[in-house]
């Protein structure tokens, strides 16, 4: 979050502001885990197996990080008034549950648009309890001591969880929920553009890179989409109506 709020905030490359991040204690020195969604994705499997009672795992959650981002990915959607997050969800989708992790350029309206820098947001969604917001510092050498601390004094104390109803529940790896999607192309040719053109809802770049928003998908078919291209030459963020 330290490193979108920076490259949105001041214009910043990626590689720029990751290393003030690896400075500040925010990335670790190997940053695959925080910027390829690995971390995310560890602790949507914790809350979202705490959330359902039922043990998730890696293998349930799809998954990617914020590390092909680029200023002008960031300029493009700021355009639209949007804000581009890291974001762990675990949705409800009739009798199953789906997880992902993604970059999603948020609107105006989400409560996550604000949240910046070196905070990190929880929500929570409830049937009678509408959105709960929990908000507060989630990176740097203090918050993380006390996180451990206090898993330590639980494991001594031996505070166990609540049952959940929903204990029987698996989450299902298959994106049943559908979004829209910003889409960019680097080095792009007339191809590309017909192979996409199905999909397409609004064009907002087609100069040397095609950036478009894509109707509302499903993962699995926009994936599928993207498979003829090398991981290199796209990036794609979730698109929030």
């Amino acid at each position: 979050n330290f490193i979108l709020t920076k490259m949105s905030d001041e214009g910043l490359d990626y590689d720029e502001v990751l290393k003030e991040a690896q400075e500040l204690g925010y990335a670790e020195a190997d940053p695959a885990a925080d910027v390829e969604g690995l971390d995310t994705m560890r602790k949507l499997r914790i809350l979202s197996s705490l959330a359902l009672g039922s043990s998730i795992t890696e293998d349930d959650i799809v998954y990617s990080g914020i590390d092909k981002i680029t200023a002008f990915d960031i300029e493009l959607l700021a355009k639209k008034n949007r804000r581009v997050k890291l974001i762990g969800e675990a949705i409800k989708s009739e009798d199953s549950y789906t997880a992902v992790v993604w970059p999603k350029a948020v609107s105006e309206s989400s409560p996550l648009k604000n949240v910046d820098g070196a905070f990190n947001s929880v929500l929570i969604e409830g049937d009678l309890s509408n959105t709960l917001n929990f908000y507060g510092p989630g990176a740097g050498m203090y918050p993380t001591a006390n996180a451990i601390w206090t898993d330590i004094i639980d494991c001594v104390l031996e505070n166990g969880s609540k049952l959940s109803p929903l204990k029987n529940n698996k989450l299902q790896k298959d994106e049943h929920n559908f979004s829209k999607f910003y889409l960019r192309v680097s080095d792009y040719k007339i191809h590309d553009v017909v192979d996409f053109i199905d999909i397409i809802d609004e064009i907002l770049e087609d100069n040397q890179d095609l950036a478009i928003i894509t109707k509302k998908l499903t993962l699995d078919i926009i994936v599928e989409k993207l498979a003829e291209l090398s991981d290199d030459r796209y990036t794609l963020i979730a698109y929030e109506d």
